[in-house]
């Protein structure tokens, strides 16, 4: 009852809001999952015209039975999305038709019962609002006609099952308007999520039953709803007259005319919706459009200069040099009116059919021209004597009609002869280069070209016999890709699986391309390579013996160094074993730039820890070229960690309350000694002989001192945190003489 009340209200309150911003709209549901379906209202909002205090905030929408007529349901349908607008294809048109169209998206979940909605001849709902704008053009007394939006769908459960069904759906429309005496065509197309086939028709816009005096029409009413009321001359096949008037492809639901006349004009698609040949919903959107008498449009200009800055005309020529990459020739697209969008094309009239281009520009506000371009594929030339044509067309967008404007141009693209490139070891080497096999050793390689074309580098390894090595650890051949300059290196960083005699030969070719075209350029050197046998060695500052004593809460630190004999990198420095997993076991390494690792160890007993013996390995490591035998080196130390774990004592079991000093208060120290790892106090409990606890404290400095009235006999629990809890008792009296 309070919701019909609360519906009640808002209608009441909308009796005075006549709907003229109300252009258009419609139905669609969608099924969500089980049975519950969203429905949404979609309506097109006049920005401009109409009354912009008539923005509803949700839509009381109605459910009918086909058959029967019968009420069912009202389902309110908030308001989702107001904030997008219809597009303009050119948005200068928008200025000229002085329409701005605003989405207004409503929409909620419902839920349709099998018990409730199983009638086979299926179901509608509607919307109603009053009124249109007073401007229609093929209507008569708009101001006073209602609108009805209208859409059929069939039952959820159907023949003993469910019937799953979503309703077609309108494709987004644009606000493109047809201008007076030129073509026009515009999408009403929808899809269906089902696969359902789609028939579109033109229909009558529904007046239905709202009025001035009761916009939204409540209560509701049932079918059948009057349409609205044609101008003599006018119907549903004729809501724009012309030649031909407006008319709907009935497989596409493109809309299609060449209007004759100016004014605004209201009309309707209805989107039948078939399953096996047999109709089970429908949908319709209702929609009004300008005709306006547009402005003229002039053409667009295709401006294209020579090299040497002239413009070139029909037929003429323009000359080119060859490029080793796509190369682009710059352009202008010019039009008098500002903001249009211009489609540029390009035709090869004869020669390659791969040039590239970007086909839409706009020329931004303020500029009557746009930068274009179109580009030839790599390495593109013509033979002596030999010319290329294409044909360049940019087309506007403008609001009476398209122009276009089209040149036809030849091109001459000349072939330039290539040059050798050159390359060189960037320091003076002698021929043979001597080093030993463990040193690191780069030497820098350039290569270059004037012309700034592509170079490539390659590099071969051979022995003395001139056989070529591959994959040699240790060296890393020059190499690479670059335009114009490439600076690249041969680098030594310790070679493994020397050939017997040491002897390596290396050769270094650039190449260099310009489209067919090859030149190239070679440097070599030859290197003896010593062999050497490096060692690794680990060590520490430690003094003492390798097994180290360490009672409660004493600590230990040395320094740990691992050095290459030959100052190579040592890949790791790490410290395992048991020690590593306790509290306060520290353990971090620093590199020095002379082949050594140092480690800074630091161990400081806790509580926390394990008592006993407790290893530590420190190892150190170095690759080689056998992975299975690198260079490691290990130093093994142990800790043992002692604590001490002495009995508890009885404590005195009498506090006397009498003032005298003696015996007045019970603490840890009586039994068991502070700051002992075996010991650590956690907390202490003392209870009445009721067993009630009177007492509770944490930590051992807890003193428990009973006051002047207290007297009895008392009972205690000291809590330890590594050993069981302790028991007793105290007589508490209050004089002890």
């Amino acid at each position: 009852m309070r919701y019909w009340l609360i519906v009640l209200l808002l209608i009441c309150f909308a009796q005075g809001l006549r709907a003229t911003h109300i252009v258009g709209g419609g139905f669609a549901y969608s099924r969500v999952q089980g049975n519950d379906y969203r429905f949404t209202l979609t309506l097109y909002f006049d920005e401009i015209n109409g009354n912009q205090g008539a923005l509803d905030g949700q839509a009381m929408c109605h459910i009918f039975r086909k058959f029967d007529n019968n009420y069912m349901d009202s389902v309110l349908l908030p308001l989702v999305s107001s904030e997008e607008f219809l597009n303009y294809t050119n948005p200068n048109c928008g200025a000229i038709a002085n329409v701005a169209t605003r989405v207004l998206v409503y929409s909620a979940v419902f839920t349709l019962p099998d018990d409730r909605y199983n009638s086979a001849k299926g179901y509608y709902m509607i919307w109603e609002r009053c009124c249109r704008n007073n401007i229609i053009t093929n209507i008569t007394f708009p101001e006073d006609a209602g609108q009805t939006f209208y859409m059929e769908f069939p039952p959820v459960f159907r023949n003993g099952q469910p019937y799953i069904n979503s309703s077609p759906q309108f494709a987004p429309i644009l606000a493109d308007f047809p201008c007076i005496n030129q073509d026009y065509s515009i999408s009403f197309t929808a899809t269906d999520a089902d696969g359902d086939q789609l028939l579109y028709t033109m229909t009558d816009p529904l007046a239905g039953n709202a009025t001035s005096v009761s916009p939204l029409n409540n209560p509701p009413e049932p079918a059948p709803y009057d349409p609205v009321d044609w101008i003599q001359g006018f119907s549903a096949n004729q809501s724009i007259p012309g030649n031909p008037p407006l008319n709907v492809n009935q497989q596409t639901g493109i809309l299609s005319c060449k209007a004759s006349m100016t004014g605004l004009f209201v009309f309707s698609v209805k989107c039948e919706e078939f399953r096996n040949g047999v109709k089970i919903g429908e949908v319709r959107r209702e929609m009004q459009l300008p005709v306006v008498d547009c402005p003229p449009n002039d053409p667009p200009v295709i401006v294209v200069n020579n090299p040497q800055g002239f413009r070139l005309g029909e037929d003429d020529t323009l000359s080119l040099e060859t490029m080793e990459e796509n190369f682009c020739i710059p352009l202008k697209l010019t039009d008098i009116q500002e903001n249009t969008e211009i489609k540029f094309n390009l035709d090869v009239v004869s020669g390659p059919s791969n040039l590239e281009y970007f086909n839409q520009y706009l020329l931004a506000p303020g500029n009557d021209s746009a930068d274009a371009e179109f580009c030839l594929p790599a390495c593109s030339f013509t033979q002596e004597g030999e010319y290329w044509k294409i044909r360049l067309r940019a087309t506007d967008n403008g609001c009476p009609e398209a122009f276009t404007d089209t040149l036809e141009i030849y091109l001459s693209i000349r072939k330039t002869p290539l040059l050798s490139p050159e390359i060189s070891f960037k320091s003076n080497l002698p021929d043979t280069i001597v080093f030993k096999q463990s040193e690191f050793r780069r030497f820098p390689v350039r290569a270059e070209q004037p012309q700034d074309v592509l170079l490539s580098v390659v590099s071969s390894l051979l022995d003395s016999q001139g056989q070529e090595i591959f994959g040699l650890t240790g060296v890393k051949l020059p190499g690479g890709n670059a335009f114009g300059q490439l600076d690249t290196a041969l680098s030594f960083t310790g070679i493994c699986n020397l050939p017997p005699d040491g002897i390596l030969k290396i050769t270094s070719i650039v190449n260099t391309y310009r489209c067919q075209d090859t030149l190239s350029d070679t440097i070599s050197r030859i290197f003896k390579i010593i062999p050497d046998e490096p060692k690794l060695i680990l060590t520490s500052d430690w003094t003492g013996p390798s097994l180290i004593q360490l009672g409660e809460r004493e600590n230990v630190s040395f320094t740990v160094s691992a050095k290459m004999s030959d100052s190579s990198q040592i890949e790791f420095l790490l410290a395992s074993g048991p020690l590593t997993f306790q509290p306060g076991f520290q353990f971090s390494t620093r590199g020095s730039a002379s082949g050594t690792v140092f480690g800074d160890f630091t161990f400081a007993s806790s509580c926390e820890g394990d008592s006993g013996l407790l290893p530590v390995k420190f190892s150190a490591r170095r690759g080689t070229c056998n992975p299975f035998k690198p260079l490691v080196d290990s130093l093994n130390y142990q800790i043992k960690l002692s604590f001490e774990d002495p009995e508890l004592r009885q404590p005195p079991n009498l506090i006397t309350v009498n003032g005298d000093g003696r015996n007045d208060y019970f603490s840890l120290p009586d039994v068991a000694p502070l700051s002992n790892c075996a010991s650590e106090f956690d907390y202490i409990e003392i209870f009445n002989r009721w067993g009630n606890r009177i007492h509770f404290e944490k930590g051992e400095n807890f003193y428990w001192k009973p006051d002047e009235l207290t007297e009895g006999l008392f009972f205690y629990t000291l809590h330890f945190k590594r050993r069981k809890p302790f028991t007793g008792w105290i007589q508490v009296v209050k004089d002890a003489r």
